[in-house]
This record gives C-alpha cells, sequence and structure tokens, in this order.
C-alpha cells in the first residue's frame, strides 16, 4: 500500500545526517553519480564474512564507475580529511 506523508517524515527525520566527506558524497559532488545510483548500491551493501563491502567497490563491480573515478574521488576524500 501507500505510505502516509506522516510515514515518510518519520523515515526523514530518522535519517543520519549526510557526511559532506563521504566517497558516496563526494561522487555525487563530482557528477559522477547521483542520488538513484548511490541510494542503490547503499541498500545492497553487505557484510560479506564479516566484513562491509566498500562502496567504492560495489559501485566498480555494478559498472557505475571506472577505478580511475574511485581512485579520483578517493584521494579528494583523503584530502578533505587532511
Amino acid at each position: 500500500g501507500l505510505v502516509t506523508r506522516e510515514q515518510v517524515n518519520d523515515a526523514i527525520g530518522s535519517q543520519k545526517p549526510v557526511n559532506p566527506n563521504s566517497l558516496g558524497e563526494i561522487l555525487k559532488q563530482l557528477g559522477i553519480i547521483d542520488d538513484a545510483i548511490l541510494a542503490m548500491v547503499l541498500t545492497q551493501q553487505h557484510s560479506v564474512d564479516g566484513k562491509t563491502v566498500p562502496i567504492g567497490e560495489l559501485l566498480v563491480q555494478h559498472g557505475f564507475i571506472s577505478r580511475k573515478q574511485l581512485d579520483l574521488a578517493l584521494a579528494e576524500q583523503k584530502k578533505r580529511q587532511g
């Protein structure tokens, strides 16, 4: 069925604040991926043998970004974190 506006607002209110220096946000800021791609890959991110697969690896595996684009975004992330 459909969700109510109240349910949507509750869901939005319970979301964690977005970290502008997260890899996904950096890739969005660089115009490499969009919200839809990020959301889809985040829902697929899960633990394999107790280890969470990094978001960048998932994006590469699914063909959304190249290894070069991942390296570029990781370098930007490192630069931002000092």
